[in-house]
Formats: structure tokens, C-alpha cells, sequence
């Protein structure tokens, strides 16, 4: 719950007027995921239409898309990195550790405790 109240604090604070919520069908969470992001949209009075799709949809999508899955990101025409932003602006304390290249190495080395 903490993640969604972030995520819909940063959505009211650019004025996103709706979010359309897109997850995945196939996956076991979804239903779950489904019913609390609409219980704390109703709670918040936040504009918010959530559907269970499949992949398909997302990576076709004609909107930005809001992803972790490399899969849809490569075929979305146009994405944003929602959750990083999330971390960046809401966890200022949170560890981000960029796997991507040689970053590892250097917080290892900066922190010899881990």
C-alpha cells in the first residue's frame, strides 16, 4: 500500500488527470494488485481505471507506459521509468544500485560491509 500512495501522490501532484492502470492478466497477483489500487483510488478520490490485459496490450499501447518488463519496454513506442522516479522523489534514503554497468563495484567499495 505504501508503493500505490506514493505512486498516486505523484500522479495528483502533476495533475494527471486520469491513469489507466494496465496489468497483467496472466499473472497470479494481478487480481489482488486490481482491488487495492481501486480501494485506495476510491478512498483518495483519485481518477484511476484499472484492467487485467495481456501483455500484448501493453507493448502495443499508445500511451506512455509504466513498466519493469524489459519484454514491453522494448516495443513500447514511448515509456517512463515511473517507479525510479517514485524511489528518487518519495525514498531519499533508498539504496539504488545500478546494475546496468560497472556501478556495483563502486558502492561495494564504498561500503566494504556489504
Amino acid at each position: 500500500m505504501p508503493a500505490i500512495q506514493i505512486l498516486g501522490e505523484l500522479m495528483a501532484e502533476w495533475n494527471v488527470s486520469t491513469c489507466r492502470w494496465l496489468l497483467d492478466q496472466p499473472v497470479s497477483n494481478s487480481g489482488r494488485l486490481k482491488t487495492m489500487l481501486r480501494e485506495i483510488s476510491e478512498e483518495r478520490g483519485w481518477n484511476w481505471e484499472i484492467e487485467l490485459v495481456p501483455d500484448p496490450v501493453l507493448s502495443r499501447a499508445d500511451q506512455i507506459v509504466a513498466s519493469a518488463d524489459s519484454q514491453i519496454l522494448n516495443q513500447a513506442e514511448r515509456w517512463f521509468t515511473l517507479a525510479r522516479t517514485a524511489i528518487e522523489t518519495r525514498v531519499p534514503d533508498a539504496w539504488i544500485v545500478d546494475l546496468s554497468g560497472g556501478e556495483v563495484l563502486t558502492v561495494m567499495q564504498e561500503r566494504p560491509d556489504l
